[in-house]
């Protein structure tokens, strides 16, 4: 019996620490959209040379980085989560 909860519990918390992860990155999924057309907004009102190149460049980076770190905090959430689920199911 105890056994079987501590299986159930590990289950359970693996299921609501996948939703945590998905709800996270949801959230910094959306932050990423809203810095890149803030900063797209940004580039229409600047003048052409070289400081809208940089600009450009650097703000494409950053938010290539963003998507990429939102990607693998997902990863590891979801990680978590199935270990949990895994260690549940062997528990069982």
């Amino acid at each position: 019996m105890p056994q079987s909860f501590v299986s159930a519990l590990c289950i359970a918390s693996g299921i609501g620490i996948m939703g945590i992860g998905v709800l996270a990155a949801r959230s910094r999924l959306r932050e990423v959209r809203r810095f890149h057309l803030k900063h797209s907004l940004i580039h229409t009102a600047m003048p052409e040379g070289w400081g809208l190149w940089f600009f450009q460049g650097f703000s494409g980076v950053t938010t290539g980085t963003r998507w990429f770190v939102a990607l693998l905090r997902l990863l590891l959430w979801l990680a978590g989560g199935l270990g949990l689920i895994s260690l549940g199911l062997r528990l069982a």
